[in-house]
């Protein structure tokens, strides 16, 4: 069974990242160029590309305000070319995801019933860091260690 990862972002100002960022300042990380919070959902099913376009438009996204983009998980998925660092936070097992649950409810509702399992997270994009103050900047204030699993960076 297939494994996709959507990335939705604000397409102009958003507010989360513009706190995520005035927070990383106040707590001193001064060569902090940019820093966007985008959320992600892992969505595993039998999906087809329709399927995959009526979650994005009918139940990710607000598309006035937001855009997204998914692609099919598998082992050599990492590649990443940027000069941001890419900071993914998703809930430990076992920990209660509502919105997950959602998810897999209004699908089928939708008549989307290839929809199996969700997860959901976090991805920040950040610029202007080195990777050390990156792990301290996760640990100071993008990372709940009580609920969500360990950050994993890509360069």
């Amino acid at each position: 069974m297939s494994v996709y990862r959507f990335a939705v972002r604000f397409t102009h100002f958003d507010p989360r990242s513009a706190g995520y960022f005035s927070d990383a300042q106040a707590l001193g990380f001064r060569n902090l160029k940019r820093l966007e919070c985008q959320d992600l959902y892992f969505i595993e099913g039998q999906l087809s590309q329709e399927n995959l376009q009526q979650l994005t438009l009918k139940l990710l996204t607000d598309p006035v305000t937001q855009s997204a983009l998914w692609m099919e998980i598998s082992a050599d998925s990492s590649a990443h070319k940027s000069d941001s660092t890419i900071v993914e936070v998703s809930l430990r097992p076992g920990v209660t995801d509502p919105v997950a649950a959602e998810i897999i409810r209004a699908a089928h509702e939708l008549g989307i019933d290839g929809v199996h399992r969700v997860a959901t997270g976090l991805r920040f994009e950040v610029e202007g860091l080195q990777v050390g103050e990156i792990n301290q900047l996760a640990k100071q204030l993008l990372v709940n260690n009580n609920t969500f699993a360990k950050d994993n960076l890509k360069k």
